[in-house]
C-alpha cells in the first residue's frame, strides 16, 4: 500500500502465486481514498472452498466458477464511454466436475 503525492492517490499491489518462469504475477490498482486502498487489501485470497476431511470421494463434486469485468476498476481513461455500453459487459463462468485425484 503506497501513497502517490503527485496524482493523491493510493495505489495497492497484490502478488498472486508464482508464474511459469519462477517470478509472481502481481496486480497493482489505484484507488481514490485510504477506505478504498484498505478494503482492496483486506480481500480474501486463496479462500478454500471446503475442507478435505469434508468432502466425500465417492460422491460427484462440480466447481463453477463466474467472472465479470468490473469496469470501476479499469484505469479511469478506460472508464470513460464504457457505462452503459454493453460491449464492456463481460463475464464468463464455467462448471467442471473436480477430477478425482483432486479429492485424495
Amino acid at each position: 500500500l503506497s501513497f502517490q503525492p503527485l496524482t493523491r492517490r493510493w495505489r495497492t499491489q497484490v502478488l498472486h502465486g508464482t508464474a511459469a518462469g519462477g517470478a509472481g504475477v502481481s496486480l497493482m490498482q489505484g484507488h481514490d481514498t485510504l477506505a478504498d486502498a484498505l478494503a482492496a487489501v483486506q480481500r480474501v485470497v486463496r479462500w478454500p472452498v471446503a475442507e478435505p476431511a469434508d468432502i466425500d470421494a465417492s460422491q460427484r463434486h462440480v466447481l463453477e466458477l463466474r467472472f465479470r469485468l468490473d469496469v470501476s476498476q479499469l484505469p479511469r481513461p478506460l472508464q470513460i464511454g464504457t457505462l452503459g455500453d454493453s460491449d464492456w459487459d463481460l463475464s464468463a463462468s464455467i462448471s467442471r466436475p473436480l477430477p478425482p485425484e483432486v479429492l485424495r
